[in-house]
């Protein structure tokens, strides 16, 4: 079942002291490689000047595009993970770009799969937060828009969306009805014929089947009966149309 917005909250926070535990061991290295063409000696000082969880979206915007590509290596990514996912997790990019896929593709290239543990558990912790959040708020509420372009981007870094599935099944309440209903009519016609790229990863495919599932029919003719008129009109006459000319699989 969905938490209540006041467990939410202490969850979230006992995600980030986690996260900034896990990666303590990882300091600010003043020193930390950079292409000299790219990046600057001032520009690597200036992260450090200030305490890590002080650091703002517009502090880490240039660094997150360059980090490990042109700008430091596995363990300086770590050290500013925590305060990344930290501003993801509560919507404070200050509009600076901080967006969630570009993190989700700096885990993949740091081969985060390959990482302690301990470490991993403390990411794993945190994205399917990301998700619980994003389940309970209407699209463009934090960092990323809506659920396809949040499981987009797990697509590069997590190699099942079984996780993300069985919490979406798990919520309760109007807004995961709501995700869940803006999915199938923006993914459904293309999952029922050619799906994207990105959904033929891995086990990703499990998400066409998923979707067409019965069960998941039924949810969402209750979003399209029971909520028509919380739901956007548009949204809701485009869900009509697709749940009478996309059927279930059986």
């Amino acid at each position: 079942m969905s938490q209540p917005v006041e467990e939410l909250e202490a969850t979230r926070a006992a995600v980030v002291a986690r996260l900034y535990r896990t990666f303590a061991a990882y300091p600010f290295r003043r020193q930390m490689w950079a292409c000299a063409h790219c990046v600057t000696p001032e520009e690597i000082a200036r992260l450090g000047r200030v305490p890590l969880e002080q650091l703002s979206g517009s502090d880490l915007q240039r660094y997150a595009w360059k980090a490990l590509t042109t700008w430091g290596e596995v363990v300086d990514f770590k050290h500013f993970l925590p305060r990344w996912l930290e501003i993801i997790l509560y919507g404070q990019d200050d509009g600076f770009g901080l967006e969630f896929r570009q993190i989700a593709t700096k885990l993949a290239y740091g081969q985060w799969r390959s990482w302690p543990r301990v470490e991993q558990e403390a990411v794993e912790t945190a994205l399917l937060l990301c998700w619980r959040l994003l389940l309970a708020q209407p699209p463009a509420t934090l960092v990323w828009y809506d659920a396809a372009g949040f499981l987009r981007s797990m697509t590069e870094s997590w190699e099942s969306p079984a996780p993300f599935l069985r919490l979406w099944e798990e919520a309760t309440g109007f807004f995961p009805l709501y995700q869940l209903a803006l999915f199938f009519v923006e993914e459904g016609p293309a999952l029922a014929e050619e799906p994207r790229e990105a959904w033929q990863q891995g086990e990703w495919p499990l998400l066409r089947s998923w979707l067409f599932s019965p069960p998941i029919y039924a949810r969402l003719t209750e979003a399209s009966q029971q909520w028509r008129q919380a739901l956007p009109e548009e949204l809701s006459e485009r869900l009509d149309y697709y749940l009478d000319h996309l059927r279930p699989l059986v």
